[in-house]
Formats: structure tokens, sequence, C-alpha cells
């Protein structure tokens, strides 16, 4: 039951935190295609929409946040438009359904590292 109770106080972040968080994701995911230091998965989602100026759109999608002791943990979709391309001879989704814990660090909303 304690999930069921979790889950419903997750709300789409507003205001001014919904751009910081955002932000900070764009940032994390780019670090991370660029030397592939986190998730793997992210990093082909990544790659596959931003290789060149022809690249399909990236998105992010049905973000709900709560807020806990570190900063705040969110579920989000991320969205690639045209479809699973394959990138370094691996097949990169279109979609990748997502969680991560946001935490704060020079004032800013970052993505925790384990």
């Amino acid at each position: 039951m304690p999930i069921l109770l979790a889950a419903a106080t997750m709300a789409p972040p507003e205001g001014p935190l919904a751009g910081q968080l955002r932000g900070a994701l764009w940032r994390d995911l780019q670090l991370n295609g660029m030397i592939y230091n986190g998730s793997a998965l992210a990093s082909l989602w990544y790659n596959a929409g931003s290789e060149d100026e022809n690249a399909p759109q990236l998105h992010i999608r049905n973000m709900a946040c709560r807020a806990n002791a570190q900063g705040h943990r969110c579920a989000f979709t991320l969205w690639r438009e045209g479809g699973a391309r394959m990138v370094r001879d691996e097949l990169a989704p279109d979609t990748i359904a997502c969680t991560t814990q946001f935490v704060v660090r020079a004032g800013q909303p970052g993505v925790a590292r384990r």
C-alpha cells in the first residue's frame, strides 16, 4: 500500500522548478551521450537523436515528481521521433520509461550520481 500512496503524491513540476528539472535532465543526457558515463540505454537514445541537424527531435514527456529529503524524485518518458534507430551497431529505442533523483548542487537541481 505505501507504493500506491507514494505514486499518488507525484505531480507534474510547475513554474521555474519544471524548467530547472528539465534543464538538468538535458545537461545530464548530453554529458552521458558524449562520455557514456551513466545509462548505456539513455546514451544510445540521446545519440540517435543528436547525430546531425536532420536527426529526429527528442522529447521529455509526462514528467511527474515528488519532493523528498534529497531533492525531487521524478518519473518521465524520453521519446524520440522517428522510431528505433541504429547507433554504433546497437538498436536505440525511441521510447524509454525513466525515474531519477534530482539533488541540489550550487543552488540548481542536478541528476544524482551513484
